[in-house]
Parts: structure tokens; C-alpha cells; sequence
């Protein structure tokens, strides 16, 4: 005896679904990678008080500036006199077929400094667009 049309229909949508369930599924790895910084400074910059913190968004650079802070930026690793790496984090995502593939990082680096000839304890700050890419990166910052 057939099985009735409702069954049947019953049966293939479920198939289809199940075969399509992995479409839904994405799987998120967090990351980092190494910026390497290029630096031509000027002579009244105070190079060992130059910081650096990524910034995800051109909306949240204003509000980091006018706060004035430097809380949260971090200290370089030093290569040499010329030269600073950073460690910025990435995000990735990526479905079970790779039809859903995304890779992000932050949009800018905010940099912050001294004047030599400072007379309070305020910074200044610089916004530099991250270079494009995967893994590891090399910028260069002319400051100020």
C-alpha cells in the first residue's frame, strides 16, 4: 500500500532540511596578528611615550580623542629605534561550506604621544588606517 502524499511531502521537507542544516551553522575563531610599525618621528615627539590601541570603528575614534585618556593603549614592542610592533586581534568567521566566509580586524590604529616641550601631562593623538590584508602587516607613521 503507497504511503499518502502528506507523508511523503512530510519526508522530503524534512530531508531537505536536515541536508540544509549545516548551510546555518558558522564557526568564529578570534585571533591575533603582528602590526609592525615604521617610524619617522620628529625631533620634539617623546618617543618612549608613544601607545597605540586599535580602534574597531571611525565612530568611536572621536570619543577616544576627546576623552583625552590613555587608558587601554598599549606599549609597543620595541625592534628598534625605527621600528614598533603592536599586536592587534582579528575575528574570522566561516561556514561549514565556505559560503559564508568573513575576516575582520580593526579599522584604524590610534596613536597617542608627548611633545618633548609639553608642559602638563597631555597627549596627542594620530589616526592612521590599518593596512588591508591577512596575518601580518607593515605600516608607516610619520608623527606628528
Amino acid at each position: 500500500m503507497p504511503l499518502p502524499r502528506k507523508i511523503l511531502l512530510a519526508v522530503l521537507i524534512l530531508a531537505l532540511l536536515v541536508a540544509a542544516l549545516p548551510l546555518f551553522s558558522v564557526l568564529k575563531a578570534t585571533g591575533r596578528f603582528t602590526l609592525t610599525i615604521e617610524l619617522e618621528v620628529a625631533e620634539d615627539v617623546d618617543v618612549p611615550s608613544i601607545r597605540y590601541l586599535e580602534c574597531w570603528r571611525e565612530r568611536h575614534l572621536e570619543i577616544l580623542t576627546q576623552q583625552g585618556a590613555v587608558a587601554g593603549f598599549e606599549v609597543p614592542q620595541k625592534i628598534d629605534a625605527t621600528h614598533h610592533a603592536v599586536t592587534m586581534p582579528s575575528e574570522a568567521e566561516q561556514g561549514v561550506y565556505g559560503l559564508i566566509d568573513k575576516y575582520m580586524n580593526p579599522d584604524y590604529l590610534l596613536v597617542c604621544y608627548r611633545r618633548l616641550e609639553a608642559t602638563d601631562d597631555s597627549y596627542e593623538f594620530k589616526t592612521v588606517r590599518m593596512p588591508p590584508g591577512h596575518g601580518d602587516r607593515t605600516l608607516r607613521l610619520t608623527l606628528p
